[in-house]
């Protein structure tokens, strides 16, 4: 118990409660309004939890995803975070079937195109050789290595569906993966922010869902879901 909180409880005990003691009607009408306002703190509180948590999967439709950010929200940094701003304007947005790994993911399993002919083929290894590292890949052959696996991702949720990453039995593409990351605009949209090469492959197969977390929200809905209860 904090001081502030000790002296608050010394005052009710010795000054409020004696003198509420004699009043017990009023006494009455101020237990009722507090276990009101007690009540409505207690849902606001478990339904901001409630949009918060981070941790839980979600199942939806692949096709609910439409935009994608410019710039992607680390997925550790803002974990459960509530955040406003202009991110989620359409300044800031791209249609995620438009991006270069969705098309180089399309052209390659869908019309049977050679990874080294696509855009995001040549734009990854310019990367790496301006020394960015691209999923742990330091060179050309460490990123052929993982287009090898992706190959080998995209069989196995073909043949056996999307699982959620404990399931996974077969290697993983790179450790620490957690579930594809989606963001929630201030009208509810869901954005895509993080696992682009599941969420392409997901698309490119048609599945009826998929699990993704929610790495943060925007404030305005957040504000929003309150208000309309």
């Amino acid at each position: 118990m904090s001081k502030k909180q000790s002296k608050f409880k010394k005052f009710y005990l010795s000054v409020i409660n004696p003198y509420l003691s004699k009043r017990p009607f009023l006494k009455r009408v101020i237990s009722v309004f507090w276990v009101i306002y007690y009540r409505k703190l207690r849902v606001k509180f478990q339904r901001i939890n409630r949009y918060l948590d981070s941790d839980r999967i979600y199942w939806i439709n692949p096709d609910k995803i439409v935009f994608a950010l410019k710039k992607d929200f680390d997925i550790y940094k803002y974990k459960g975070k509530v955040l406003s701003g202009d991110w989620d304007l359409q300044k800031n947005l791209v249609r995620f079937e438009e991006t270069d790994v969705y098309r180089a993911f399309y052209q390659h399993f869908v019309k049977s195109k050679n990874w080294k002919d696509t855009d995001f083929y040549q734009r990854v290894l310019d990367n790496i050789s301006n020394g960015f590292i691209k999923w742990e890949c330091k060179n050309k052959d460490d990123f052929e290595k993982r287009l090898v696996k992706i190959d080998k991702l995209y069989q196995n949720i073909k043949t056996t569906g999307f699982k959620i990453q404990k399931e996974i039995e077969v290697e993983r593409i790179r450790k620490g993966v957690d579930e594809i990351s989606v963001v929630i605009s201030r009208h509810g949209d869901l954005i895509f922010n993080n696992g682009r090469h599941r969420l392409s492959i997901a698309k490119i197969l048609k599945l009826d869902k998929i699990p993704i977390k929610v790495t943060l929200r925007h404030k305005k809905w957040i504000e929003s879901m309150d208000s309309s209860k």
